[in-house]
């Protein structure tokens, strides 16, 4: 009996929880790499980067842990709102062929920690910082102008700041739409990078921003009624408010620059639903623990 009652937990935990499963990124996504852009250079350089600040991980990372399949390419320093396309191949377009773009490869491991590498071109050293650098420093950098190179790495530690996977926030939105998402970053009013979508009719329909909003802040006070059930916003509405009130335009003020603590109504349903489990899983446990002690003392009388 103590042996069926125990099976009977563990079922119900599973059912209740889920098999657990360590993160390796979603399954649906797809980015085509640049061919100009050496794999196997880039690898070598991430390796070395993230290994040099990864010494609290059991092990050390390895190529099998990059995964360039993963990786989100983002657009930056172009205003999108200032632009005069009104459909998702339009933006599509002209963001391939007028900004500047980069990439970010997610490295995931098996405790939670992830690493992130940010990939973009090298641009021409600037006057005003060649007397910065030493001589070999700006022979390095001279050498590798116009070539993809390892900008920086992000870590994030499971227990201190969690990564936020972008396709994660939006795959109910893939889902329905059918489309992966423009990424685009260096926007006013959002720290983060946000996440276009096509409506039904090819026009540009969904963003989504990926980080919080500050909307007690009176510049982005006019945000509060224009968001949908699942935190998302009506590209059109939210271009027409921006370029009607541009001198509420202040960068400094928008919402925080960590992931950690990310407002997404996503994330909070998902925290809601954990609960949810828990208490699921208390009542579960304890009326088969009752029923078990009546069945004992019955058994014995």
């Amino acid at each position: 009996m103590k042996r069926f009652l125990l099976v009977v937990i563990i079922i119900i935990w599973f059912s209740l929880f889920g098999l657990p499963a360590f993160a390796s990124g979603p399954d649906f996504i797809g980015v085509e790499m640049p061919d100009d852009m050496d794999i196997e250079e880039l690898t070598e350089n991430i390796l070395v980067l993230v290994n040099a600040i990864s010494n609290e991980q059991p092990r050390e990372i390895t190529p099998e842990d990059i995964d360039f399949f993963l990786a989100y390419r983002i657009f930056i320093d172009t205003d999108i709102f200032e632009l005069n396309v009104n459909t998702f191949s339009e933006l599509n377009n002209v963001l391939n062929e007028t900004s500047d773009h980069i990439y970010e490869i997610p490295i995931f491991l098996e405790n939670g920690d992830v690493y992130v590498a940010n990939l973009q071109i090298r641009l021409p050293l600037r006057d005003d910082v060649r007397h910065l650098l030493t001589q070999d420093q700006i022979d390095e950098h001279e050498r590798t102008v116009g070539k993809w190179v390892v900008s920086a790495i992000f870590q994030y530690l499971a227990w201190d700041v969690p990564f936020v996977d972008y396709y994660e926030i939006v795959s109910d939105v893939i889902e329905e739409t059918g489309s992966l998402p423009i990424f685009v970053g260096s926007l006013q009013y959002f720290v983060r990078a946000v996440a276009i979508f096509p409506d039904e009719s090819g026009n540009i329909g969904k963003l989504i921003p990926l980080s919080p909003l500050n909307v007690n802040w009176s510049g982005l006070r006019g945000f509060r009624d224009k968001f949908d059930q699942n935190g998302w916003l009506d590209y059109n509405e939210i271009k027409n408010y921006i370029t009607r009130n541009p001198e509420n335009i202040d960068p400094n003020l928008t919402g925080g620059a960590v992931q950690n603590g990310f407002n997404n109504t996503s994330i909070n349903n998902n925290n809601l639903l954990i609960w949810i489990r828990v208490a699921s899983l208390i009542v579960v446990s304890s009326t088969l623990l009752i029923l078990f002690y009546f069945r004992m003392r019955n058994h014995k009388g």
